[in-house]
This record gives C-alpha cells, sequence and structure tokens, in this order.
C-alpha cells in the first residue's frame, strides 16, 4: 500500500530540536538528511526511528538560504522516490506539526485535485493565501514527478516550485486555520537574490523591498542590494518560470497603476 506522504527534513546540527519534530511523525514515512553535523544529528533521527537517514559531508557551512539547501533535499528526495508516495512533505527540522496538520492538508487538497501544493500557517508569520510555507509544505507527488521530482539546485528552489504550478494552471493554496509553530522565525536572507533569479518585474521587486522595509528597514534594505547587486547569482534555468514571474507581476502591477502603465 502507498503511503500517503513521505517527509524530508534537511537537518544540520539539529540535535536540540528534532526530538520535538520527529515525536510528531511517529508511523510515517521520514527520511532524515545529515547535513556534515556533529552534533549527533543523524544519532538522535535513528533513536526516533527515521525511516531513511541519508549522512552528507560537513561542506564547512550551512546551506540555510543558499541553493545548497536544495542540494541537501535532492537527496532526500532521490531516497523518497523508490517509497512512491502519494506526496511529499518537505519539512524544517525545527518545525513541530500538530498531531492532526498533515492528515487536515491532505484531506483538503483530496476534496480538490486541482491543488499541487499545499500548507497550513505558521504561527507569527507573514502569509497570503495562494503562496504555501516552505517548511510544512505538500506537494502532490503525481505533479511533482512531471516537473522532474527535484528542485532546481540554485537560488529560487523553493518559490520555483509553486510558481511552476501556478505556470501549469494548478492550485497552490495556504490553509490559515490549520496552525503550526517553528523554534526559529522566518528570515529574509538572500530574498533580494531569490527575486532577481526567478525574474521579478523591478517595479514588483521594489514594493515587496518597501513593504518589508515597513516591518524591518534592516532586512528591506538588505532584500533590495540583493535583487540590485545579485553577485554571482543567475537566473533560474526555466524559461516557463521566468516568463510566468515577470508577466504574472506586470499584469498586477497595470491593475495598481493603470494610468501609467504605458511606462512599465
Amino acid at each position: 500500500m502507498r503511503e500517503k506522504v513521505g517527509i524530508v527534513i534537511p537537518a544540520r546540527n539539529e540535535a536540540s530540536c528534532l526530538p520535538m519534530t520527529l515525536a510528531q511523525l511517529r508511523g510515517r514515512l521520514v527520511v532524515v538528511i545529515d547535513d556534515g553535523s556533529n552534533d549527533g544529528t543523524a544519532n538522535i533521527a535513528r533513536r526516533h526511528q527515521a525511516s531513511v537517514i541519508i549522512s552528507l559531508p560537513d561542506r564547512g557551512y550551512s546551506g540555510l538560504n543558499k541553493p545548497e539547501l536544495a542540494q541537501v533535499i535532492n537527496e532526500g528526495l532521490k531516497a523518497l522516490e523508490l517509497h512512491d508516495p502519494e506526496h511529499v512533505c518537505i519539512l524544517g527540522a525545527d518545525h513541530v506539526l500538530p498531531a492532526d496538520y498533515l492528515d487536515k492538508v491532505l484531506g483538503r487538497m483530496a476534496a480538490d485535485p486541482d491543488v499541487a501544493v499545499a500548507s497550513g500557517r505558521i504561527e507569527g508569520e507573514r502569509w497570503t493565501w495562494d503562496f504555501p510555507f516552505g517548511s510544512g509544505r505538500i506537494i502532490d507527488a503525481g505533479f511533482f514527478r512531471q516537473v522532474g521530482f527535484r528542485f532546481p539546485e540554485s537560488f529560487g528552489w523553493e518559490d520555483w516550485l509553486v510558481y511552476k504550478a501556478k505556470a501549469m494552471c494548478r492550485k497552490t493554496l495556504v490553509y490559515p486555520d490549520i496552525v503550526s509553530r517553528t523554534s526559529r522565525p522566518m528570515k529574509y536572507a538572500k530574498k533580494g537574490e531569490i527575486m532577481y533569479a526567478l525574474n521579478y518585474h523591478w517595479l514588483y521587486a521594489l514594493g515587496r523591498c518597501l513593504t518589508i522595509m515597513t516591518h524591518s528597514p534592516k532586512d528591506g534594505l538588505g532584500m533590495l542590494k540583493g535583487f540590485l547587486f545579485h553577485k554571482g547569482v543567475g537566473k533560474i534555468l526555466d524559461r516557463e518560470v521566468c516568463h510566468y514571474v515577470h508577466a504574472e507581476q506586470k499584469r498586477k502591477i497595470k491593475r495598481m497603476l493603470l494610468p501609467w502603465s504605458k511606462y512599465l
């Protein structure tokens, strides 16, 4: 019998967080990728009976907010693919899901087959109804196989999946009444580079940076700097997604600024 969902957890030096996360996933198909930890993360995963544990060599730095994290997750996806689950969940090692989180999200996805990617809401984090969170997002495996069952190993890999689904006319949803918590707040590091890699319209990117500045001037300015200068960052190698992102954002801007749209 196929598993309804397989969970992929990248973990680097997460011995303090991982036990609580795994405790809520007992009986599930769980793949933990130990990304060069030196604190016994892999042993913790074994102790809590993770289904598959992959140990990678230490590269000397964390892959968080970098393309290297996509490489780590892809190693887990290679292993998960062999088990042929119906859905895939990408989960941060510090993200403790309520006991009914997976069943609730899966139930709503089953009720609407057009939904390709969905998540609940992370308490205290900003959200929009059509852009599922990176951690805790659940992906329809049939859709994921259509696009390769891997993430592009470049900046923008996480958002790429949502835009790919949208470009293929599939739904992506956040269910705001299904709430979970993480032990670390979301960071905006490298968000400017991500916007550049995904071919954001310059005016849309500026608007996002200004919005973030109202909450955190430092984060907003960092995003703007990353978008404008993006040293060593190229466009993501998916023309369909790059075209969709730019065209959709241009349409949104025109709706907001119709009198000035001829200049955009």
